[in-house]
């Protein structure tokens, strides 16, 4: 049994970060009414064309497009505009919407909200289902229309939200002063250690350097600069749904990976192991979750509890933990341990 408790730790939060993958990652059905297509990005002040196929007809309803828009940081802006709505047909399926996109402020993509109506108002909706997001491009539009993928509005990914900038100021603040009581202990060392070396505070420099580092990537918002860069490489280049399948595994094999060597951590040895390196790989991870910005996982990232988004009560709990960890290691090393011996005695 005591060959076995070293791995019973790693393990389960192995199997933990694999149900919760598996959980936010599992296909999601696509609404099974309708059929949408529409251009690969939109440009502000044209028209975007989007078609509706339906799989079987309605008749005596209205279908209207909506587009709502979503803001370069992944933050929702809401309405942006709306077509006239198409009476539907007993003998037609395939119906083409104009749509507007009209400029609003950091403006990054569309969503196309697509509903049946008695009489062509939200409220008298009789199904809906939401796209996933179309990028704002700076390139002129296309009238190639390609196959994106939609979703009952339950299903519809969320936004993550970007965080404040009070709540930036805070992580950061725990990992520096977290960083700093480290390197009190290397500048004034405590009296009783006179030729005595506590082989836990060789680690320290770098301990602190890596607090620095969490404190400088959480106040700079990288992830949010990077991410929106690379989502704008990748509409350039036509590559914004080819990604998808890359995005997947690499977020999985960071997770994994980050849980693995968050748990190897825990285990007690001063050779670099310990708390606080878990809450420093722990936030390594969640930073580069959030920057990889896989939608599905975004879903779960961007739940709110006590209205601050689930990504952000992550990283402040393992910046709070770190924290508290690093000045439990630095009064520790000021004490005179049991043992040694005492020059003066």
């Amino acid at each position: 049994m005591n060959r076995l408790r070293p791995v019973v730790l790693p393990l389960g939060l192995l199997l933990l970060a694999a149900a919760v993958l598996f959980g936010a990652l599992r296909p999601r059905a696509p609404a099974a009414w309708l059929r949408v297509e529409a251009p690969p990005h939109a440009l502000v002040g044209q028209m975007l064309t989007v078609r509706v196929v339906l799989s079987e007809p309605a008749p005596d309803v209205w279908l209207v497009v909506d587009l709502h828009a979503m803001s370069t940081r992944r933050e929702p802006l809401g309405f942006l505009s709306s077509s006239a709505p198409q009476r539907v047909a007993r003998t037609t399926r395939a119906y083409t919407f104009e749509v507007p996109v009209v400029a609003a402020d950091d403006l990054g993509s569309v969503q196309a909200i697509v509903f049946l109506s008695r009489s062509g108002r939200w409220e008298d909706r009789l199904c809906a289902a939401a796209t996933v997001a179309i990028p704002v491009g700076s390139k002129e539009t296309t009238d190639r229309l390609e196959p994106i993928p939609a979703y009952d509005p339950a299903e519809a990914v969320a936004s993550l939200p970007a965080a404040s900038p009070a709540l930036r100021v805070s992580i950061a603040a725990l990992w520096l002063l977290g960083g700093l009581a480290l390197c009190w202990t290397q500048i004034r060392p405590p009296a009783h250690e006179a030729g005595f070396t506590d082989p836990a505070r060789r680690r320290f420099p770098w301990l602190a350097l890596a607090c620095a580092a969490a404190a400088v990537w959480e106040l700079s918002n990288a992830e949010t600069s990077l991410a929106n860069h690379a989502r704008a490489v990748a509409f350039d280049h036509r590559l914004y749904y080819e990604r998808h399948s890359v995005q997947e595994w690499i977020t999985i094999a960071v997770v994994m990976g980050t849980v693995a060597l968050a748990a190897i951590r825990l285990r007690p040895s001063p050779a670099g192991r310990g708390p606080l390196p878990a809450a420093l790989w722990l936030y390594a991870g969640i930073s580069l979750t959030s920057l990889l910005s896989l939608h599905e996982l975004d879903r779960l990232l961007a739940v709110s509890v006590l209205s601050v988004p689930l990504v952000q009560v992550a990283k402040l709990s393992t910046a709070l933990a770190g924290f508290v960890v690093a000045v439990r290691e630095a009064g520790r090393c000021r004490r005179p341990l049991r043992g040694r011996f005492d020059p003066e005695g």
